[in-house]
């Protein structure tokens, strides 16, 4: 046997065995085993935030959903009216130019709200890039006195969470005198009779009324009634009441009180307020 044959016969053995493992690869590896370079990945990564400015890159170097930031009024801060709301949000938030800023209670009630307007002066921007808005908010401080409201920024027209963003924020506590002003009557007057209650208030107002009672001297209530408003009592700020009450106190009690009651139809306890004018009862005529 010739050493030309025997190498032929070995070239022959390794080129079948080559093929061999060439064809078991092709067959036998699994799908998932076989992943792509990473520059390829990287790449079709940043075609797919080109076509979709949702995607965004968080300060973290992580991916996810393009929010709004809520920059005033700052978190802790008590609150007042006017209320300045500002911050940046998505341009995709923005529906018909306009973005969605309210000023909602716990029950979920809507207490000021105000559209702010696509910035076009700063159009067009890059994906991901987020755009400035800044709204006034008025809204009756007196009537959420101390309350915790929700401040919401959303796109409008939609529910859904990754289109929205909200904060919990506290407003100012007023005192007792910033909320409600008798004017009639007095501390001090005499009264008897059909008695005129005049004055104003801020707050205090349900459906337009709120209640009024008389306290004898001995801690029992003599009479009931009520005040109502002059004015749209939904109006922000201080709306003037006007009302009328009948004292008959009994037989030698001289001083009672005149209590002011915040109409409160929430029923929690925390939201009650009443305001005392003491009054002398005159000598029936």
């Amino acid at each position: 046997m010739s050493a030309k044959f025997v190498v032929t016969v070995v070239l022959l053995l390794v080129g079948t065995l080559i093929s061999l493992i060439v064809w078991q690869d092709q067959i036998f590896v699994p799908e998932e085993t076989i992943h792509a370079p990473a520059v390829v990945l990287d790449r079709a990564q940043k075609e797919a935030e080109k076509t979709s400015p949702q995607i965004v890159a968080k300060q973290d170097g992580s991916r996810g959903v393009e929010s709004a930031i809520i920059r005033a009024p700052e978190k802790g801060v008590l609150l007042t009216t006017p209320l300045t709301v500002s911050g940046s949000a998505p341009q995709s938030w923005f529906v018909k130019d306009f973005l969605e800023i309210r000023l909602m209670n716990t029950s979920g009630e809507v207490v000021a709200e105000q559209d702010a307007l696509l910035p076009r002066t700063l159009l067009p921007v890059a994906p991901g890039e987020l755009l400035p808005f800044d709204v006034t908010l008025t809204f009756d401080n007196a009537q959420y006195s101390g309350q915790r409201l929700l401040l919401l920024v959303k796109k409008p027209g939609t529910s859904a969470l990754n289109e929205q963003i909200a904060q919990t924020v506290e407003v100012m506590p007023f005192a007792l005198e910033q909320t409600i002003r008798v004017q009639e009557p007095i501390p001090g007057a005499e009264v008897i009779g059909d008695t005129v209650l005049r004055g104003e208030a801020a707050g205090w107002y349900f459906e337009g009324d709120f209640p009024v009672e008389v306290i004898g001297s001995n801690g029992e209530i003599l009479a009931t009634g009520f005040v109502s408003a002059t004015e749209d009592w939904m109006q922000v700020g201080f709306v003037p009441f006007i009302g009328s009450i009948s004292i008959t106190p009994p037989a030698g009690m001289t001083t009672g009180t005149l209590r002011f009651r915040k109409d409160n139809p929430s029923g929690i306890e925390k939201f009650d307020a009443s305001f005392d004018v003491p009054v002398r009862f005159a000598t029936a005529q």
